[in-house]
C-alpha cells in the first residue's frame, strides 16, 4: 500500500500540466497522500504500543501468579514440616505417659 501511495505521489508531482486547476488538484492529492501516510504510520505505532503493553501485562501477571503459588506452597510445606513433627512428639509423649501411669497403677494395685 505504501508503495502505491508513493507512486501516486510521484505521478502527481511529475505531471507537467500548465493549468492552475491541475496544479491545485495535484497539490491536494499530495496532501491527501501525506495524510494517508501519516495515518498509516500512527496506526502501526499504536498497534505496536498496544501489543507491547499487553505482552508486558501478561508477563507481569504470570510472574505474580508464579510467585503467589510458590509462596502458598512454601507456607503449606513449612506448616507441614513444623506441625507434623510436633504432633508426633506430642503423641509419643502422651503414649509414654499413659503407659507409665498404667504400669504405676498396676504396680500400686499389687
Amino acid at each position: 500500500m505504501l508503495i502505491s501511495v508513493y507512486q501516486l505521489a510521484l505521478l502527481c508531482l511529475s505531471s507537467n500540466s500548465s493549468s492552475s486547476n491541475s496544479k491545485s488538484s495535484s497539490s491536494s492529492i499530495v496532501i491527501v497522500v501525506v495524510v494517508v501516510i501519516v495515518v498509516v504510520v500512527v496506526v502501526v505505532v499504536v498497534v505496536v504500543v498496544v501489543v507491547v503493553v499487553v505482552e508486558a501485562v501478561v508477563i507481569v501477571a504470570v510472574v505474580v501468579a508464579i510467585v503467589v503459588v510458590d509462596l502458598v506452597v512454601l507456607i503449606v510445606v513449612g506448616v507441614v514440616l513444623i506441625v507434623v513433627p510436633v504432633l508426633v512428639v506430642v503423641v509419643v509423649v502422651v503414649v509414654v505417659v499413659v503407659v507409665v501411669v498404667v504400669v504405676v497403677v498396676n504396680i500400686v494395685d499389687i
